[in-house]
């Protein structure tokens, strides 16, 4: 059986939001967060921003947005299919 070895970095953050006015979210406020921290961080770190969707993207294998919002395991070997086979 042979042993793959990889690094997986995890990070922790902590972010504190106090909302400015009163705010109403429909069953879970967490989508609503999400989805507001995605789009602050593909503005801020997408080098192609003409493009409508990271599919494609040239930079998408070392892009901070792309790992995390467009994760397909694009350019990646598939672990768990190697761990299986053997």
């Amino acid at each position: 059986m042979q042993i793959i070895q990889s690094t997986l970095p995890l990070y922790k953050f902590t972010i504190h939001i106090q909302a400015t006015s009163p705010i109403s979210f429909y069953n879970f406020p967490g989508i609503a967060f999400r989805g507001g921290f995605g789009w602050m961080l593909k503005l801020q770190t997408c080098l192609e921003k003409d493009r409508p969707s990271c599919k494609g993207c040239q930079f998408i294998l070392h892009c901070p947005y792309a790992s995390i919002f467009e994760s397909h395991n694009v350019g990646y070997p598939n672990i768990f299919n190697e761990l299986l086979l053997t």
